[in-house]
């Protein structure tokens, strides 16, 4: 991201990275600037809470080094 922006309550940060999902292709997985995972929307830019709960885990740390 290159400026903040406000998605449904859903803040995006400057920094942020985010993809759109590999596997399934229906939602956005976006992390920081340091590569933890900040929370998932779907494609018409809601947060999804559910995927959200379990992408918490996951990391891109490795890929921005």
């Amino acid at each position: 991201m290159t400026k903040n922006t406000k998605l449904d309550g859903f803040k995006l940060r400057k920094g942020d990275h985010y993809y759109v999902d590999g596997l399934h292709k229906d939602h956005i997985e976006v992390f920081d600037k340091r590569g933890k995972a900040r929370g998932v929307l779907n494609l018409d830019g809601t947060f999804n809470a559910d995927k959200s709960k379990k992408a918490m885990s996951r990391s891109i740390e490795k890929l921005l080094r």
